[in-house]
C-alpha cells in the first residue's frame, strides 16, 4: 500500500511540475532599421545662363516615409541640402526640379 500512495504522489507531483512549466511565447522580432530610398536622377537639361532643369523618380521609400524630395547643388564637390536646394514635394513618384540663381 505504502509503495502504491508513493507513486500516486510521484505521479501527481510530476503531473504538476509539467504542466505548470510553460514556455514564455517568443518576443515579436524587431522592426528593421529603415534603408535609403532608391531614386534615379533625370538628366540635367535646358540649361542656361542661369537656370536648368532636373529631376527624378523616387521608386521606393526604403522603410520611411519620403518627406522631402528635389535637387540640390553647389559650386563645390559632393552639395548637399544645406546648399542651394529646390523642394519639390514628398513621397513617391516623378517630381520636375526648376533650378535657379545659377551663376
Amino acid at each position: 500500500m505504502k509503495i502504491k500512495s508513493f507513486f500516486s504522489i510521484l505521479l501527481l507531483i510530476l503531473i504538476i511540475v509539467f504542466s505548470g512549466c510553460k514556455k514564455d511565447p517568443p518576443a515579436p522580432p524587431a522592426a528593421p532599421a529603415p534603408g535609403l530610398p532608391t531614386l534615379v536622377t533625370t538628366a540635367v537639361t535646358t540649361i542656361t545662363g542661369t537656370t536648368a532643369q532636373s529631376g527624378g523618380n523616387i521608386t521606393a521609400e526604403g522603410g520611411a516615409a519620403v518627406t522631402a524630395r528635389g535637387v540640390c547643388w553647389s559650386t563645390a564637390a559632393n552639395p548637399t541640402t544645406a546648399n542651394s536646394k529646390t523642394a519639390d514635394g514628398s513621397g513617391t513618384g516623378v517630381f520636375s526640379s526648376s533650378i535657379t540663381g545659377l551663376t
